[in-house]
């Protein structure tokens, strides 16, 4: 069975450079280097990383509404999410480790979405 001590978890974010470690029934902790890594992890042992990537500079426009100017913002960025379940509390630093070996893709066309009648993955029960 997983246990969570919230010391060592908490030593293991802040040793791999997680600037933002949030405690309340599990963690979540923030990094922001060149890209952003978010890692939630659960009183289970089950974790899930998600990073985001800016692929594109921001392109900054304007829209005007009731005579007033709204500013508008478009941002293109790449989202990788891994999840895994954790036998041990040990493992989290291989695991945060190994989400720096992720590479990233060059800026390319968004992929078409994928319809309801397709075989995706997806769990609701999973965070």
């Amino acid at each position: 069975m997983f246990t969570l001590d919230e010391i060592i978890v908490e030593n293991i974010f802040l040793d791999a450079e997680f600037d933002e470690v949030l405690f309340n029934e599990g963690f979540v902790a923030r990094r922001e280097r060149d890209d952003i890594w978010e890692v939630v992890l659960d009183q289970a042992g089950r974790v899930k990383a998600t990073r985001t990537y800016i692929t594109a500079e921001p392109q900054a426009s304007s829209l005007t509404v009731h005579a007033r100017s709204a500013n508008v913002l478009v941002e293109h960025s790449e989202i990788t999410t891994v999840m895994f379940q954790l036998e041990d509390v040990g493992e989290l630093a291989d695991f945060l480790a190994a989400l720096d070996r992720i590479g990233r893709t060059e800026p390319q066309q968004p992929a078409r979405a994928k319809h309801d009648d397709e075989d995706i993955w997806d769990d609701e029960d999973a965070f």
